[in-house]
């Protein structure tokens, strides 16, 4: 460990071109990775390289894999330059892990937190990190405390905030999805849903962008659908507000696999809402749950403020959706709607769209919504 004396005060980075005399924006708190293209190189040879020269010895920035230094308010400085011993914590998607498991990133959900064994980041001093993920690095840094006319202070878990950086590279093809994407998706009612495995969804963005016919991936989509629930079922079960649900969703899939889609439809899409009713009035026992847009929020905000937004959850996205395809309005004037929560309740739909693929994401939609109880804040649901 290298202890320095900064000759210059960093106030973070400038987000924008600016002549001398205007005023310009900057960025004191965010990360960046190989998919910045630019953006990431300019970050690392910053501030980083600054820092570097004002060491004794040299190093390569190729054999630098992990980087973290703190900042006081009277610039004084630690640097730790491959001397700190990673801990990266993964969140399982199944239901036990084994010690010396090789794990793929369809074992996992993302990346809950990257902390540093007998070091913790001082909540007064400023700091920026680099992390080796394979050969990309990722660049996570915050600058707030170096403010000499405000006392600022690190107010969030800085390890959580890695791990969510983290979770952007290793699972940046969901986590980048271009928002014309997601538009084409929700056109075709689909979802890079998080119980089909990593490869499914990455070839759904495939054909999407291509305009590939997407009924090629529907027997993937079952088979990952039956993996997840072979694999998920324990932790479902072992839910006392969700156990019931899953006697529904076992009736459902059943008459899916027999191709009675007009019964799995319509057996699994109320269940749907029952679950966001449930846990939402689990929560808020005063109320009654009778808002959707209010079960949708309260069912993914958990995610969102365990940075979970950073991974294969995707709840912002999710929640678009939902609210844009499973609770979509209907006309009146045609059966020609679209299957939804609206247009089951209301009978307009006609026996046609009962179909293959709106029964998969019917019990897809069911799988997620499961998924993300288990995360949130009632704690009957919490998965061990």
């Amino acid at each position: 460990m290298y202890h320095i004396k900064l000759t210059e005060r960093f106030a973070g980075y400038s987000t924008e071109a600016a002549r001398g005399g205007d005023t310009t924006r900057v960025c004191v708190r965010g990360m960046s990775s190989v998919e910045d293209g630019k953006l990431h190189l300019n970050h690392l040879e910053g501030i980083p390289s600054i820092v570097l020269s004002l060491i004794p010895d040299e190093y390569k920035h190729s054999n630098i894999s992990s980087m973290v230094v703190t900042i006081t308010k009277d610039l004084d400085a630690k640097v730790y330059i491959n001397e700190l011993e990673e801990l990266v914590y993964a969140i399982p998607k199944i239901k036990s892990i084994a010690k010396g498991q090789p794990l793929t990133r369809d074992d996992i959900s993302g990346i809950g937190k990257v902390a540093f064994k007998n070091f913790e980041f001082p909540k007064d001093q400023a700091y920026f990190c680099i992390l080796a993920n394979r050969w990309d690095r990722i660049f996570a840094f915050d600058f707030s405390p170096l403010n000499e006319d405000e006392n600022n202070v690190i107010d969030y878990e800085v390890e959580d905030y890695l791990g969510s950086c983290y979770s952007s590279v290793v699972y940046s093809d969901l986590v980048n999805i271009p928002n014309e994407d997601f538009d084409k998706l929700k056109e075709k009612g689909l979802f890079p849903f998080y119980a089909l495995k990593y490869k499914t969804n990455t070839n759904l963005l495939a054909y999407i962008r291509n305009g590939w016919p997407l009924d090629e991936l529907f027997d993937d989509f079952e088979s990952d659908l039956l993996d997840s629930n072979e694999k998920w079922r324990e932790s479902w079960l072992a839910s006392t507000q969700i156990s019931d649900f899953i006697k529904f969703f076992d009736i459902a899939l059943e008459r899916h696999s027999a191709d009675d889609y007009v019964s799995s439809i319509s057996i699994i899409i109320p269940k749907i809402e029952g679950v966001l009713r449930t846990d939402f009035v689990a929560c808020n026992p005063t109320k009654q749950g009778r808002n959707q847009k209010a079960l949708i929020e309260h069912i993914v905000e958990p995610s969102k403020n365990q940075y979970l937004w950073l991974s294969s959850f995707l709840p912002e996205h999710f929640q678009s959706y939902i609210t844009e395809c499973f609770f979509k309005d209907f006309a009146h004037s045609t059966l020609d709607n679209d299957i939804s929560r609206h247009s089951i309740s209301h009978g307009a739909s006609a026996s046609e769209q009962y179909d293959r693929k709106s029964s998969l994401i019917s019990l897809l939609i069911f799988v997620q919504v499961i998924e993300y109880a288990l995360r949130s804040s009632n704690k009957q649901l919490h998965r061990d």
